[in-house]
């Protein structure tokens, strides 16, 4: 049976309307999604990166920042004042009287009491506690005799050894805590220091894309300018057809190095725009281009010791490292202090008193020993850890620096004898004294001296960010866009 035309096409048109449809909305959406992509400046990549708090190591760092703010609020709350009491029945015991007279006999009682007060102990050790004490009256209960009549109460505890003034238990892990504190903000600086690092790595692997994407596609479209000449030739009898067809295979191999240099570049632009948390979809990328190297020689192996002591000064990591020797030293002696003999004074309203404590047996006191030096070890083998490594990393970062420098100027005079070779090659063939595919053989050449030179300006870009991140050259805490954009364009 078959089905009239009119039919098939009644049948077909929904469904070609429907495809059309959806092309054509397709099309208006990539249209629209171009129309919006928007091109950032360095500055203002740098404006988005400094709003960041939440990116990796960044939000990591926040969070134990948080944690060692909130860890100085719980040692400050050991000096707070505090509120306690305390109700219950004390059972009394009190000779019997009869008609006044005291009697053989015993009385006992439940008398109902409560004794509130506040208490406050000072950095310097001192502790006191004020407060009142309220009795039920019952009859025939002598509260003198009990002691339990309502009064005011108040008692001051006063240490006599090391732990009066500075060598407080509490006021130590106060300075404890502040110190660990002050390692997680500079663990923070550090952490925006290598986010903001990694920022600019990324910036400069786009732009590589970008350039390498822009050599291939101008090699093809000249040698698709080659071909097309030399097939015309061949139609007329004056090229061999096979010189043709291989310029056209040399064309369509860089048209293919060139889409693949364009889907890195769609890559690094999608790794840049979530670091810096901007839709990728309206991120075109950023208009920058590779830092030029100075006329004068400002980086030198001579200067190395003055850069390692510029970054021991400067890298947060260090200083991080040195508050953490301050906390284990103040824990050492909370330790020390909390296992030796303690002698105090006491003195209220009814009673004056004073208390001796002492361990005994060595292996309270020699432990806590034991453990405060082995964290301070701990931690002066982290911060010598720590300058090793920014020695190291400041060495190589200059030499990658220095040696970068020499490979962009060889890089570049080579592509300046290239670029000379092809215009002289290129006049020769319009003069008929060179075959077109010499053209060719030289755009080649002049192709791959500037992908030699692009590969040897992100070197050195990356070099440059490399030693701005081990100096400890990147500003710490709030800092303008335009400051970070001129640091990484610029040599030292």
């Amino acid at each position: 049976m078959s089905i009239p035309k009119s039919r098939v096409f009644s049948i077909a048109s929904p469904l070609v309307a429907t495809a059309l449809a959806l092309a054509t909305a397709v099309g208006a959406h990539a249209a629209e999604l171009r129309s919006r992509a928007q091109t950032l400046s360095l500055s203002e990549v740098f404006s988005h990166a400094l709003k960041i708090d939440s990116q990796g190591e960044v939000g990591r760092a926040r969070y134990a920042r948080e944690q060692a703010a909130g860890a100085v609020q719980v040692a400050e709350g050991a000096f707070d004042w505090a509120f306690r009491t305390s109700t219950g029945y004390n059972r009394i015991y009190q000779p019997a009287s009869l008609n006044g007279f005291l009697t053989t006999g015993v009385d006992s009682f439940n008398v109902l009491s409560s004794t509130m007060f506040v208490e406050r102990q000072f950095a310097n050790g001192i502790r006191v506690r004020p407060g009142y004490l309220v009795t039920q009256n019952k009859d025939n209960f002598r509260s003198d005799l009990a002691r339990l009549g309502n009064r005011p109460l108040l008692q001051v505890d006063v240490p006599l050894d090391g732990s009066l003034g500075a060598g407080a238990p509490d006021a130590l892990r106060l300075q404890a805590a502040q110190s660990d504190h002050a390692a997680a903000q500079t663990d923070a600086d550090f952490a925006r220091q290598a986010y903001l690092h990694r920022v600019m790595t990324a910036v400069w692997l786009q732009v590589a894309a970008r350039e390498r994407a822009t050599v291939y596609r101008d090699l093809a479209e000249r040698l698709e300018t080659v071909a097309a000449r030399v097939g015309r030739l061949a139609r007329a009898g004056e090229a061999a057809t096979l010189n043709a067809d291989e310029l056209r295979g040399r064309a369509s191999l860089a048209r293919a190095l060139a889409e693949r240099d364009a889907v890195e570049l769609v890559a690094a632009r999608i790794q840049l725009a979530s670091l810096i948390q901007v839709p990728a979809d309206v991120f075109a990328g950023v208009d920058t281009q590779f830092p030029r190297i100075g006329a004068s020689d400002a980086t030198q192996r001579d200067r190395l010791p003055a850069y390692v002591e510029q970054a021991l000064q400067r890298r947060p990591d260090v200083r991080s490292q040195l508050e953490r020797i301050d906390a284990a030293r103040l824990r050492g002696r909370i330790g020390e202090r909390e296992a030796d003999s303690q002698l105090s004074l006491t003195v209220g309203h009814d009673r004056l008193l004073v208390n001796y404590y002492t361990p005994i047996g060595d292996n309270k006191r020699s432990g806590a020993r034991r453990q405060a030096a082995a964290g301070v070890g701990a931690a002066e083998d982290g911060l010598e850890e720590a300058k090793q490594r920014v020695r190291v990393e400041t060495q190589l970062a200059l030499e990658r620096l220095i040696a970068s420098k020499s490979s962009i100027e060889r890089a570049g005079s080579a592509m300046d004898t290239t670029r000379e070779r092809l215009n002289l090659v290129d006049q020769l063939v319009n003069d008929g004294r060179h075959p077109p595919s010499a053209l060719a053989d030289a755009a080649d050449q002049f192709a791959a001296a500037r992908r030699q030179w692009l590969d040897a300006n992100l070197i050195y870009a990356l070099a440059l960010a490399d030693f701005r991140r081990a100096t400890g050259s990147i500003p710490e805490g709030a800092a303008e866009p335009a400051d970070l954009a001129g640091l990484f364009v610029t040599e030292p």
